[in-house]
């Protein structure tokens, strides 16, 4: 190959040259656009980046992980929007950002700045006429032209709000001049309507229409003083509905104090329709632009017939920065674009929307500031994956954000837009009923972790289908509304299956006089199907009703806690009748008929909806149509320093049939704690909310208030400093307490990816991954040794012991939680039941079931039970089943002997008096315990016979003393022991007979003080035993049982008569005595019913005891009750019996100085008061 060959063959393969890479691209305020963009060398402008970025997509030369280009400090004025469409778009593998650059403040400005040496301080007849004598040395002015302003001309005003440029001093708002200078509904000037007026929100034939314009009489004289282009002022007024405020332009006539509409209203006046309006009587409103109410730091005021800007400086600043609203575009427009961000800029001063984003997916909106927008903050409709997050958005005219149309309703197929962690402030400054956040049509939209306060209407408006409410803090909103919730939904049947839950509402609504007022959460107009759980509502809701339903079904709230809320839920309920029209679309306006009828028939046959809302089939056929209602079950409602309503903490109200309201009504399944309960929450008066472990009832599952909130880096750091401690201290294995292995192993791979992660991700994934360490706790166990360690709080905990009979231990760590102990004492099974909170002094607790008791008594058919030792202390009563033990007899230690243990009136701890008491249920026995020791279970106790011994004779002529005792050798059987026997002496010479010794009839009555007595009268076959050996001395009597002793008592042939009373059924065993008690006068009900079963109260069985003494004809004493401390507490209708049965000597008090005539008489008292009547 010749040499001209070989150099045309090289020049042929040589490599086409590369075009250059760029992954950062720069814009400066110094920067040029004919620059390539690079750090040294900045573009001038936005578009040009963007430009770029084109240019290079076009040659494919988008570097993996995409361009970001970054924005030098400095603020920069648009003269358009700032627009990215389709051609725009990054991919997931090379995303466009457009970012501040680090550190640097970057703000894009719709404003224009005013040179503030044109202001002059006002002068001659125009400061004459400002009212406040302070504003008249203040207020300066200065003309539009030579502000280079174009004169605004007459605002906008009409319905919701009105249009005018909002005005910044050194970067804070400032106000239109207005009276009074107040956004509280409770500061503004009222007045009476005088004619509702004509209302395009009614048809002509509505009950609520009006005629003509309308007009309202004021009552303000300060009105009469203004003289200044009267013409502009603006009147903004609730005057018609608590939930509407609507501007409007009037003719004014001071004469006769009067103000009449311009122009047709939406609602118009109050008058004869009443609902929210009071009568048309005291309506509140304001009135803006008013040139002589320039009157306080920060107003400003601009006169259009004289093109003149007044304002009041808010300081006394020598060089402020003034700047005004003025671009009449949105500052950045993104339409259809994909994988971009926009992060770190200050988005202000527009007069229209901050941000606009149509479509596409993936777009970011971050870490921005956007303020001071005469319309919205950002406008997001359709797309998905799109978000806003980590933005401070405020002062803005109407809404926050307004989101439309994201997701599909026909396929519930979510959009997975969102709205994250965002400070969100100072909203419906324009237009005054605006929520802060508005989504209309949505499915699948997650609004969370952001804090919403301050404005005058509800902070979230949702509708459409499965979308979250969750995580946020809401403050300070709807201060001037009623009738309407900080998340409110209303009237559309096709929204179902959303979800509102662990946000926090504190603080919310003003004490407006309003029959409807402001809620924390608010389904109205029929709405359905929403889930409402784990969230915190006050303290500061005095003024609101927490949750209120209006005329929905199937919307459950539960596991909610209340804080000093008075009123929990309220609903008010539709008739059957108007549910079934309004659904079938019969008999109503054709307004009702598109709101309701039209809407669920596009939804109800549709099988997606049917599978998760099976009602909605039910929709169409008059005779399938079924009105249910809501649910509110297993919520905390905690009172501090505050009470229930006094309607209470749940009203309903209804149009027509009553409706059961489910985990109410039906069984009460809610927890209410009354008065003075700080130690239920980490700090009460530090504004700490949390619960402590010990605040949550059974099965509440824990809120989650660290995750509430907004989330930033220290948030983070925590979460992980939390996680990281979890990791390494908490023990695995199989023992009660200790924790799944595998879940702690995937937490410690949940830390290795969160630091990859934003701070955000990553908190939610550790706490996902630490609640799951949590759940993998062993609760249920059972023990292989001879002693366990019960570990401390842990709730719910369940410990199988085995057969104890040989000894086991429990040793104790702390305080415990809730927590079920079960095994076998020998062949009787137990369970012990330790409550929340219990500690257990020593920390060591001894089970065993020996042979025999301790103390030498014999019984039959003995079983023992030590628990613990008498020096075992529970802090908390324990409650112990033993099965198959119901029908034992139960004796404890009591001061080193056995004693009968004590009947409970009911089971529970607050019935438990002394250190034991039991009760029988069924075939079982339940014992509650204050402390430890020896129980013993027995059939009957056996009692030695005992022989007495004969007195030995003396010598003759001597005497012997045998101890004075005057008995005569009487032997006295008494005691746990079964007998013991005294001897007295009797004459020399002399061979006494000795008495036989006494043998109780009963076991259970040896040494008791009744024991006597109860013999005398079983002996007479009067009383007899609860069994062939026991009588149960202290178990209360019930009214039917001392009936019954009376009639045999006083010997009274039984009548055949039945039925005198509704409770005592023929077939009664007391049923003849009762009748035959009521026959002969000694008894009586009341309305008809006797309440056999329950126990006789002393003043009660005293009337009954002073008519049997009349019945056996006795002389009747009275004596005096003036010696009973507690003589008030006698009921007026026994007093007399007492204080004849008392005179009488039938019955003394229950100690020296009281009576307590409402303490349930036992049965011994009443054996022992019959005896004394038959013996005197």
């Amino acid at each position: 190959m010749d040499r001209a060959e070989t150099e045309e063959t090289e020049e042929e393969t040589e490599e086409p040259q590369q075009p250059q890479v760029f992954s950062e691209l720069y814009v400066s305020l110094d920067g040029n656009d004919e620059n390539d963009g690079s750090i040294d060398a900045p573009f001038a402008t936005l578009e040009k980046a963007r430009d770029t970025i084109r240019q290079l997509k076009n040659e494919e030369c988008i570097p993996d992980g995409g361009i970001t280009v970054y924005v030098r400090e400095g603020t920069y004025y648009p003269q358009a929007s700032f627009k990215l469409t389709t051609e725009d778009s990054g991919t997931k593998e090379k995303p466009i950002t457009y970012s501040a650059y680090p550190g640097e403040k970057v703000v894009i400005s719709g404003g224009k700045t005013l040179d503030w040496s044109k202001f002059e301080p006002v002068s001659g007849e125009m400061k004459d006429k400002l009212r406040s004598k302070e504003a008249k040395d203040k207020v300066v002015v200065a003309s539009l032209e030579e502000l280079g302003m174009v004169n605004p001309g007459k605002y906008d005003a009409r319905q919701a709000g009105y249009s005018a440029p909002m005005v910044l001093f050194d970067g804070e708002l400032m106000q239109l001049s207005r009276y009074p200078n107040s956004n509280n509904i409770l500061d503004w000037m009222l007045c009476d309507i005088l004619n509702r007026g004509y209302c395009a929100r009614y048809p002509a034939d509505d009950y609520r229409q009006g005629e003509g314009l309308m007009k309202m009489t004021y009552k303000s004289d300060i009105i009469d003083s203004w003289n200044h282009n009267v013409d502009d002022f603006i009147y903004a007024g609730y005057w018609a509905e608590t939930w509407y405020c609507e501007f409007l332009y009037g003719k004014l006539d001071k004469e006769n104090k009067t103000m009449e509409a311009l122009g047709q209203m939406l609602y118009g006046g109050a008058n004869q329709y009443t609902v929210g309006a009071n009568n048309g009587i005291d309506r509140s409103f304001l009135v803006y632009n008013v040139y002589e109410e320039i009157d306080e730091p920060g107003e400003w005021y601009i006169d259009r017939h004289a093109g003149m800007f007044y304002m009041y400086p808010k300081t006394d600043a020598e060089n402020p920065v003034v700047k005004v609203t003025s671009l009449n575009q949105t500052l950045i427009d993104l339409s259809n674009v994909s994988y971009v961000t926009v992060k770190g800029m200050q988005l202000t001063s527009s007069r229209q929307n901050g941000i606009t984003m149509t479509g596409g997916n993936n777009v970011v909106i971050q870490d921005c500031e956007i303020d001071s927008c005469e319309k919205i903050g950002v406008v997001m409709t359709g797309g998905t994956e799109n978000g806003v997050i980590d933005c401070k958005i405020h002062h803005i005219g109407t809404n926050f954000m307004t989101i439309n149309s994201c997701g599909n309703r026909d396929t519930l197929t979510h959009c997975n837009n969102y709205v994250t962690n965002n400070e969100m402030y100072d909203f419906a400054l324009l237009v005054e009923s605006s929520p802060g956040i508005k989504l209309n049509d949505c499915v699948g939209v997650t609004v969370d972790h952001n804090e919403i306060y301050n404005g005058p209407h509800a902070a979230i408006w949702f509708g459409g289908s499965e979308n979250v409410m969750e995580y946020n803090v809401i403050r300070e909103v709807v201060k001037n509304v009623g009738d309407v919730g900080s998340i409110y939904t209303g009237r559309d049947w096709r929204d179902h299956g959303n979800v509102v839950r662990y946000n926090h509402f504190i603080n919310l609504g003003s004490n407006i006089e309003s029959n409807m007022r402001p809620c924390g959460f608010f389904a109205d107009d029929a709405n359905s199907d929403t889930d409402i759980y784990g969230n915190v509502y006050g303290p500061g809701l005095d003024y609101t009703q927490a949750n209120k339903i209006h005329a929905g079904q199937y919307n459950k709230f539960y596991n909610n806690l209340f804080i000093d809320t008075p009123s929990a839920y309220y609903s008010y309920i539709w008739s059957n009748d108007k549910w079934l029209k309004y659904m079938l679309g019969e008999q109503v306006d054709a307004e009702t008929v598109a709101s309701y009828h039209d809407k669920i028939n596009q939804v109800n046959k549709n099988p997606l909806y049917l599978v998760k809302w099976p009602w909605l089939a039910n929709t169409t056929d008059k005779d399938s149509i079924y009105y249910d209602s809501n649910t509110f079950a297993e919520n905390l409602l905690i009172y501090v320093n505050n009470k229930p309503a006094s309607g209470g903490y749940v009203q309903q109200s209804f149009a027509g049939e009553t409706h059961i309201l489910y985990g109410y009504d039906d069984v009460q399944t809610n927890t209410v704690l009354y008065d003075k309960n700080k130690e239920l929450f980490a700090d009460f008066d530090g504004g700490d909310y949390t619960l402590v472990p010990s605040a949550y009832p059974e099965n509440f599952p824990e809120i989650p208030f660290a995750m509430i909130g907004r989330m930033d880096e220290s948030d983070y750091e925590k979460q992980m400093s939390l996680a990281k401690d979890m990791a390494k201290n908490t023990v695995v294995g199989t023992n009660l307490g200790e924790y799944s292995e595998e879940m702690v192993e995937t937490l410690k791979a949940a830390i290795e990816q969160a630091e990859d992660m934003s701070y955000l991700d990553a908190i939610a994934l550790l706490q996902a991954a630490m609640d799951e360490v949590k759940a993998s706790r062993i609760t249920k166990a059972t023990a292989t040794e001879k002693n366990y360690t019960l570990p401390e709080l842990l709730e719910g905990g369940e410990l199988e012991t085995g057969n104890v009979k040989d000894g086991f231990t429990l040793n104790l760590s702390g305080e415990l939680g809730k927590t079920l102990v079960t095994g076998s004492f020998g062949e009787t099974a137990y369970s012990m039941e330790l409550s929340s909170g219990t500690e257990i002094t020593p920390q060591q607790m001894h089970l065993s079931s020996p042979e025999e008791n301790s103390f030498g008594t014999k019984a039959t058919g003995e079983v023992v039970l030590n628990i613990g030792t008498s020096a075992t202390v529970f802090s908390k009563p324990v409650r112990m089943v033993l099965t198959g033990m119901g029908k034992k007899r139960v004796f404890a230690e009591k001061d080193g002997k056995l004693a009968t243990m004590t009947q409970m009136k009911e089971d529970s701890a607050e019935a438990l008096k002394d250190r034991y008491g039991y009760l029988r249920s069924e075939n079982d026995l339940i014992v509650w315990l204050k402390q430890g020791g020896e129980i013993v279970l027995c059939d009957s106790l056996v009692l030695p016979t005992v022989t007495p011994t004969p007195t030995p004779t003396k010598p003759a002529g001597g005497t012997t003393s045998g101890g004075g005792g005057t008995s005569g050798g009487s032997v006295s059987v008494g005691g746990s022991s079964g007998g013991s026997v005294s001897s007295g002496g009797t004459s020399v010479g002399s061979t006494s007979t000795p008495k036989p010794v006494y043998q109780s009839k009963f076991t259970d009555i040896i040494g008791h003080w009744a024991e006597k007595d109860i013999n005398t009268m079983a002996e007479k076959e009067i009383v007899s035993g609860v069994t062939e050996t026991t009588f149960e001395p202290d178990r209360n009597i019930t009214r039917a049982e001392f009936a019954a002793l009376v009639v045999r008592s006083l010997k009274i042939s039984t009548t055949e008569q039945k039925g005198i009373f509704k409770d005592v059924s023929n077939d009664a065993w007391y049923a003849q005595t009762v009748a035959t008690a009521a026959a002969a006068g000694l008894i009586s009900g009341h309305d008809g019913y006797f309440r056999p079963d329950d126990t006789i109260t002393r003043e009660e069985m005293a009337v009954v005891m002073m008519k049997a003494y009349s019945f056996l004809g006795k002389e009747i004493q009275t004596g005096e009750l003036n010696r009973f401390e507690d003589e008030a507490q006698i009921s007026a209708w026994a007093k007399e019996a007492v204080g004849q049965a008392v005179g009488v000597g039938l019955i003394s008090g229950m100690s020296e100085s009281t009576f307590a005539p409402k303490a349930s008489a036992t049965r011994a008292q009443a054996t022992s008061l019959l005896k004394r009547l038959l013996e005197q």
